[in-house]
């Protein structure tokens, strides 16, 4: 999965729960396990304390279960305290500043399109299977490495580079035979790299310049790296739209 989630670190409830804190409706043994449910499924909390409800004190106590079970100690992407999905996909924080926000939300989009392909055989990866278009998800994950190249490399750093697979395929999405996820993915994953490097050290009101196709619908060269990155959430995530369609047609999975 690209890119790598945070860890989901686990925590040992039999020595967090005091009997006490049990719900008088529950067993020890039934809060243990509904806790643990919890730490998948943040809304089970609010569910349980609206049918049962569960005090305040013994609310605390659960969101500090879940929370411990999440993240654990330490447990952070980019500096920030980090939930993830049950899939594995970092669950962008509530609360951060406007970098961090950015940036895990471009990560949780880069995970969710990673899952889009996950679990599927070569031959279901070349499938247009949205009638009339002729978009696959292995043409996706090779058009996000393009994107990605583009906007970082090109826009933002001002670099000279070529077309991640070649002049005649500059948008990523024309399929080759000898050219599968794999390779997909590696240079997917190089181009995320490089980008992450160049911006480490920038600040968001840094500015790249636009090529003058590009600056002919927004009128303006310069753009700045905040735009780049709300551009690149809103590129992923229209993308993504288009992979839970296609994966839905080829085997029925949904939901991201």
């Amino acid at each position: 999965m690209l890119p790598v989630p945070c860890p989901a670190h686990t925590s040992d409830p039999e020595a967090f729960v005091d009997q006490e804190a049990v719900p008088k409706h529950l067993t020890r043994d039934q809060f243990l396990a509904w806790c643990s449910r919890a730490s998948r499924d943040h809304q089970v909390v609010f569910d349980h304390i609206d049918r049962y409800g569960v005090t305040s004190a013994q609310h605390l106590l659960i969101k500090d279960f879940v929370a411990k079970v999440a993240v654990g100690e330490g447990g952070c992407c980019h500096g920030v305290p980090m939930n993830t999905t049950p899939d594995g996909r970092p669950i962008p924080p509530a609360h951060a500043d406007e970098r961090a926000m950015l940036e895990a939300w471009l990560d949780f989009h880069r995970a969710t399109l990673a899952l889009k392909c996950s679990g599927l055989k070569d031959d279901q990866l070349r499938l247009a299977a949205v009638s009339p278009s002729s978009m696959t998800l292995l043409g996706l994950v090779q058009h996000v490495a393009e994107v990605e190249r583009n906007w970082f490399q090109r826009v933002f750093a001002g670099q000279d580079v070529p077309p991640v697979f070649g002049e005649s395929n500059v948008d990523g999405y024309a399929l080759r035979p000898d050219r599968g996820l794999d390779e997909a993915t590696a240079a997917w994953q190089s181009e995320v790299a490089r980008g992450r490097e160049l911006i480490a050290d920038a600040s968001l009101d840094d500015s790249g310049r636009l090529s003058e196709q590009e600056a002919g619908f927004l009128g303006d060269q310069g753009v700045s790296l905040r735009w780049i990155m709300l551009h690149m959430v809103e590129e992923y995530a229209r993308h993504n739209g288009h992979a839970d369609l296609i994966r839905e047609q080829i085997d029925g999975v949904t939901g991201a």
